[in-house]
């Protein structure tokens, strides 16, 4: 999957979480995923994973796109 299709799936998939006022931390994602920016992005991912994690889908989503090792918890 390329970083914009990527990019497209989070930003769906974020968007209902939280009684619609979605994931800050997956937002920031999707911007540098947007831009291509892929180093930015596995920043975002290993910064705020902690938050992350708590969103089941979002989290097996990245580690599906090997955006994020497989074996983070």
């Amino acid at each position: 999957m390329d970083a914009y299709s990527l990019a497209d799936r989070l930003d769906t998939m974020q968007e209902v979480e939280n009684q619609g006022r979605g994931v800050c931390c997956v937002q920031t994602l999707v911007t540098y995923l947007r831009r291509g920016q892929m180093d930015e992005a596995r920043a975002v991912c290993s910064n705020e994973w902690d938050k992350i994690r708590s969103y089941g889908k979002i989290a097996g989503t990245l580690k599906e796109s090997g955006l994020v090792p497989v074996e983070w918890v």
